[in-house]
């Protein structure tokens, strides 16, 4: 009795192979007979790799999904980010994106943007401790009026206010470098009457005695030329100047990442 000849295993590739074929018009018939195999057994390997393709097609679907996801979620990071650095600000993220970032940090491990960050924050904490001191110095202004040659008695809490919220802007603008508000052009008092409207460019001091005004006027002149030689005002016009070409710099950095829109390198939160 003639023992039955045991066909050898189909591999992977030769199903592969007999599935393009049969794709492309050959019958299952005349695949069997070329290639000495049952039918059925062509039938079954030409099934069985269709089903791994479509299984692989799915995962491949499933990683492109995720990987998009994955981009998508680095360039709204980014994006985040520019908006803190656009604003001048600390970056202050939530605990998911602060994973980004370290995410990002595995991704691009030469990249500069991280040595930046870690300066412009840097920065910012420098920024606020001048601005706490100079709001110290800012708390007696009737102290600081006097300091500028006028004893002013017969101010209220609300002229004093004003007047520190004027000082402020005039030491922002002194430090950027930008046009400030000029005590001969901007010092306008309109009379009403028994009193007068005392308006600092856009601020209202209040109403208060025309010859208040008047000494009100000179002592801010002077108040003045004496804060900008503040060390204050000159400190933090070395961090705004440095703050500029830093933001530039990561704005720069991040913005080729934003338009790339795909991160090269890998991440512990890559899908694979």
């Amino acid at each position: 009795m003639n023992k039955r000849t045991r066909k050898p295993i189909v591999k992977e590739d030769t199903r592969r192979e007999w599935l393009r074929r049969f794709e492309s018009g050959e019958s299952l018939e005349d695949i069997a007979k070329k290639e000495s195999f049952d039918i059925r057994t062509v039938k079954r390997q030409v099934d069985k790799a269709e089903e791994e393709r479509a299984g692989k097609e799915a995962r491949q679907a499933v990683l492109r999904d995720a990987l998009h996801d994955h981009f998508k979620d680095m360039v709204d990071l980014v994006e985040k980010v520019m908006e803190f650095i656009n604003a001048k600000a600390a970056v202050s993220l939530e605990p998911e994106k602060e994973k980004l970032l370290d995410g990002l940090r595995q991704h691009l491990p030469r990249s500069p943007i991280f040595k930046y960050l870690n300066r412009w924050e840097h920065l910012q904490k420098g920024k606020a401790e001048i601005n706490r001191k100079i709001s110290g110095r800012l708390l007696d202004i009737k102290l600081l009026l006097k300091l500028g040659g006028d004893d002013i008695k017969d101010l209220s809490k609300e002229n004093y206010s004003s007047l520190r919220d004027i000082f402020n802007h005039q030491i922002e603008c002194w430090s950027r470098g930008v046009k400030a508000l000029d005590v001969l052009r901007d010092f306008v008092m309109k009379d009403t009457g028994k009193l007068v409207d005392v308006n600092y460019g856009r601020y209202n001091i209040g109403m208060i005695s025309k010859d208040t005004g008047n000494r009100l006027k000179n002592a801010i002149s002077k108040l003045e030329m004496k804060m900008q030689k503040w060390e204050e005002v000159k400190e933090l016009g070395e961090l705004y100047i440095e703050e500029t070409r830093l933001r530039n710099k990561l704005l720069d950095e991040l913005q080729v990442i934003k338009l790339r829109r795909v991160v090269p390198g890998r991440c512990r939160y890559c899908p694979i």
